[in-house]
């Protein structure tokens, strides 16, 4: 990972086994040969919804609450301040795992505390976002993946907590972390008059407005799938562009980036294609001599993402760069550890489950790394990342 200003994020993984050990942690519903994929189904959905320019600008919040009742509404968002962590991503792209990845990593490696809610009064704890971290904790000792958010605006929800590194500075990040999916952003073309409009969720709408402008810091994390079959997460890059130009453009200016790849093993099997039908810019991309050196070596390298993001997708980082302040923009792989696939028994009957045997948080702490920086203005020195060898 490499900040623009030339600072280096870029680091390697804990060591793994090579083969399946490799694999990205995935859904249950994500299986390979069981279902169709989560880009499939979002496409069909899309499909079916109204195209109009009527249907868009900023959509309505007042729908039904979700099973934990904490929907982040436009009420809260408007008198919302703080340091807001806002990941984007298509449906099965990785966000819940991201941010219950990064909280679990926090715990382990810093001192966690509880942040009130916002809207709620200060050192108030409350009950409904502890009912959703207890939910997470959970599922990280059964080593499973945390269940995926729904779409919808009214899933939109907040999970706040107060982390104090365990090295210098120790100063305290408050910090807020909130997902969106890509259903609910897109930007549209109007055909008619060649102008852009983007359907943005109102409550998020109104945290990336430019109202409350030295109360809030914002960081947007994209989560950018190496599946093939996913739609371009280019697209919802231009939807939030194209909203903040209009409705907070100094915010914009503000504002920092993460682009997050969280599957290793797809980076490597996409870049295989690419070596096969497109040699020649293979050689030229490539800061090692063939793909088989990736291969061979027992960790994930840290420049996979780099290396992809230049050969895939080589308009997003320059689309950001164009707005984001100097050092603003971060690229990372999110390696979670080594995966292995066990049986359980559901309805009478053995269903197969990814289990995550062993945990690395190296990326995880480098991304809170990037975070922290950009919210303290203090870098976090290297001792906690020491603590992370061997695990």
């Amino acid at each position: 990972m490499v900040g623009e200003s030339g600072d280096k994020y870029d680091i390697d993984t804990e060591e793994s086994g090579p083969g399946e050990q490799n694999q990205p942690f995935r859904s249950k519903e994500a299986l390979p040969d069981k279902k169709p994929t989560n880009a499939t189904r979002m496409r069909r959905r899309r499909e079916q919804r109204p195209d109009s320019a009527e249907a868009f600008q900023t959509k309505d919040a007042s729908r039904p609450s979700n099973d934990f009742g904490d929907t982040f509404s436009v009420d809260v968002a408007e008198k919302a301040r703080g340091n807001f962590l806002i990941t984007i991503g298509y449906p099965g792209s990785g966000k819940s795992t991201f941010h219950s990845h990064l909280y679990r990593m926090c715990e382990e490696i810093h001192h966690v505390d509880p942040l009130h809610a916002s809207g709620q009064p200060p050192n108030s704890v409350d009950p409904v976002m502890e009912s959703r971290l207890n939910a997470w904790r959970r599922k990280y000792h059964m080593r499973e993946q945390v269940d995926a958010t729904e779409m919808g605006e009214a899933n939109i929800y907040e999970v706040a907590f107060r982390v104090t590194p365990r090295t210098r500075p120790s100063l305290p990040l408050d910090l807020r972390v909130i997902e969106v999916s890509g259903e609910d952003l897109r930007k549209l073309d109007n055909s008619t008059t060649g102008e852009s409009t983007a359907e943005m969720p109102q409550a998020i709408g109104t945290l990336l407005s430019d109202k409350m402008l030295n109360e809030r810091n914002i960081i947007v994390a994209f989560m950018v799938d190496p599946d093939p079959d996913a739609d371009p997460i280019e697209f919802l890059v231009d939807g939030l562009l194209s909203y903040m130009k209009v409705h907070g453009p100094k915010r914009l200016r503000k504002t920092k980036f993460c682009i997050i790849i969280p599957k290793p093993l797809q980076i490597l099997e996409a870049l295989t294609e690419y070596k096969e039908q497109y040699p020649d810019i293979w050689a030229r991309y490539s800061k090692k001599p063939t793909l088989e050196a990736y291969k061979a070596a027992k960790d994930v390298n840290g420049n996979l993402a780099s290396f992809y993001l230049s050969v895939f997708k080589k308009n997003l980082v320059q689309r950001l760069k164009t707005v984001a302040p100097k050092g603003g923009i971060m690229r990372s792989q999110l390696y979670l550890g080594e995966i292995e696939q066990q049986f359980e028994e559901d309805e009478g009957q053995e269903r197969p489950v990814d289990v995550l045997t062993t945990v690395s948080y190296r990326d995880a702490a480098e991304i809170f790394s990037f975070v922290y920086e950009g919210f303290i203005s203090k870098k976090l020195k290297p001792g906690a990342l020491d603590k992370l060898r061997g695990r």
